[in-house]
């Protein structure tokens, strides 16, 4: 199904995690389906994922993820603009799979491409900050001034 998506929309390239992606429309909805579903959402919610680049992509999302952070919470936005280097990189699996590569239970997935799949291409953007939130009391718990990173790594 990969191959065949990418033969399909040359302008499309594989990032580390399209497999995840992928396998949850196979997986719920079979060789046939799957592979045009996969197809359609490869090429009108993910396909910022899919450029040659994550320049032109991937790291506006991430910028517009902080942007967001900045606007909901400012001490939030501080530890993990400290802790990330003003890149959440902790979120790219959250964005490149839909969470598929983060969460252990396969009904839970198919609940989040639901509502991924419902939305706006960039809901997953606000799932993240959303997911950042959540966990916002561990974070402060955790929270380590001279060792921010790490902090962020052992939240999330």
């Amino acid at each position: 199904m990969i191959h065949a998506i990418l033969v399909k929309n040359s302008n499309l390239y594989y990032y580390q995690g399209f497999h995840d992606f992928v396998s949850v429309f196979f997986l719920t909805l079979g060789e046939n389906l799957g592979f045009y579903c996969a197809d359609a959402a490869s090429r009108f919610f993910i396909k910022d994922c899919m450029l040659e680049s994550f320049e032109h992509g991937i790291i506006p999302a991430l910028n517009l993820i902080m942007k967001l952070l900045k606007e909901v919470d400012l001490d939030v936005y501080n530890m993990i603009e400290s802790g990330s280097f003003g890149q959440p990189t902790f979120t790219l699996s959250w964005v490149l799979t839909w969470y598929s590569h983060d969460i252990l239970f396969f009904n839970q997935v198919q609940r989040v491409f639901d509502a991924c799949l419902s939305q706006h291409p960039m809901f997953t953007l606000y799932m993240a900050v959303a997911t950042i939130m959540h966990n916002r009391e561990r974070l402060e718990e955790l929270y380590d001034e001279d060792d921010p990173q790490t902090s962020l790594y052992m939240v999330f």
